[in-house]
């Protein structure tokens, strides 16, 4: 009895440290990769951007996504399932959206096509094992996160057109996805795909 007494008040410790450190939002990363940071603001609630140039708004026809990026750092501290299902996420969502309002294109071609780059900064796994212990007593303690950058660029200059930082974890509510390690961090993929078209909407031709 004392030894599950004792092993309780370890969970109620750790548990209660996992809450303290993962208390606020996350900041964003920059890769460094970039062509210029110079201007970037503060966007919605979880990112920073340097918002399309108004001048340069229904430029663009096509769109390519080039593969995501996913640094060195990152792959070397995620799992390989892991960064593959964020991966995938990103680049289908992403396409999908921005299909909305651009024509996907295989390749950089012509002065009408914008090229859209993807680089994954973060990528917090969620600890099943911990969280369904966790969770008779606190609720899910330790969830998933992601960051990444995307960047626009005009395809035949290299012009840089837009840049998006975003960066969140999983709240305390999102228990239904705390008891598999990829399911926080797939699903914000989904969300700042979705945010990232939406900020570069502008930048497309209007389709008819």
């Amino acid at each position: 009895m004392k030894t599950l007494f004792k092993g309780g008040r370890l969970l109620l410790l750790v548990a209660g440290a996992l809450l303290v450190g993962g208390c606020g939002s996350p900041p964003v990363i920059r890769s460094g990769q970039a062509l210029s940071y110079q201007g970037l603001q503060k966007t919605g609630e979880r990112g920073m951007g340097i918002t399309p140039n108004a001048a340069h708004h229904g430029q663009y026809v096509q769109v390519l996504v080039k593969p995501i990026q996913i640094t060195s750092a990152v792959a070397r501290d995620t799992s390989p399932e892991v960064s593959l299902e964020v991966d995938r996420a990103l680049q289908q969502r992403l396409e999908a959206e921005l299909s909305r309002h651009f024509m996907l294109s295989p390749r950089a071609n012509g002065s009408n096509t914008l090229v859209v780059r993807v680089r994954v900064m973060r990528i917090a796994e969620a600890w099943p094992v911990i969280n369904a212990l966790a969770t008779p007593l606190l609720g899910p303690v330790k969830n998933g996160g992601l960051s990444i950058e995307v960047e626009a660029l005009d395809a035949r200059t290299g012009r840089q057109e837009a840049l998006l930082l975003l960066a969140d974890d999983a709240g305390f509510f999102d228990i239904l996805d705390s008891y598999q390690r990829a399911a926080h961090a797939k699903a914000l993929a989904q969300e700042f795909a979705t945010e990232a078209a939406t900020f570069l909407a502008p930048l497309g031709h209007a389709r008819r």
